[in-house]
């Protein structure tokens, strides 16, 4: 069993956040930035497809999380992980905005692909518009349910999914 699991199965992440927030544990909050440091750069980094940019982006979001944690209320917020994930969105977003960090995509691979691997699956999520880009991600390299994504992207439930209906859409006919 690695670090990850070890954590993952130690404490879940309302006992760990008690722990800090209570007892100011900083062991506690080690292993919850740890248990999620992965998921949330993977996310980021097909968010943004720049490593280096997306380490950046992580370091911020755990600079957030660490300065706002003590005002984190589970009763009155979504998940640690749902808010984790909206820091990591607004990021994504602020950069996004500032300068353009999503990577056209390529002309030549939407023509007659004859085989479809991971790579290009990626790459076509990479040109999906952002609002269908944040929920395919969200959804399925992330692992939220449709309503963690709308709470997490402050959007009606049913835009959520219809985001991933247009998605899918679009990755069929491109596909195709």
């Amino acid at each position: 069993m690695d670090v990850i699991d070890e954590i993952s199965n130690s404490a879940g992440d309302g006992v760990l956040l008690e722990e800090y927030q209570r007892d100011n544990h900083v062991s506690s909050l080690e292993k919850l930035l740890l248990k999620y440091q992965k998921p949330l750069f993977n996310f980021i980094y097909q968010m943004t497809r720049d490593r280096m940019l997306s380490e950046d982006i992580l370091q911020d979001v755990f600079l957030r999380a660490i300065r706002n944690i003590k005002r984190f209320v589970p009763e009155r917020e979504k998940s640690f992980r749902q808010w984790l994930y909206q820091i990591a969105i607004n990021l994504c977003r602020d950069n996004f905005n500032r300068k353009q960090i999503f990577s056209p995509m390529e002309l030549e691979q939407l023509s007659n692909p004859k085989s479809v691997d991971s790579y290009e699956i990626k790459d076509l999520v990479a040109g999906l518009p952002k609002e269908q880009k944040e929920v395919v991600l969200l959804k399925v390299y992330s692992g939220l349910t449709f309503r963690e994504i709308a709470e997490t992207l402050k959007c009606p439930l049913n835009t959520a999914i219809s985001r991933m209906h247009y998605a899918l859409k679009t990755l069929r006919e491109k596909v195709k």
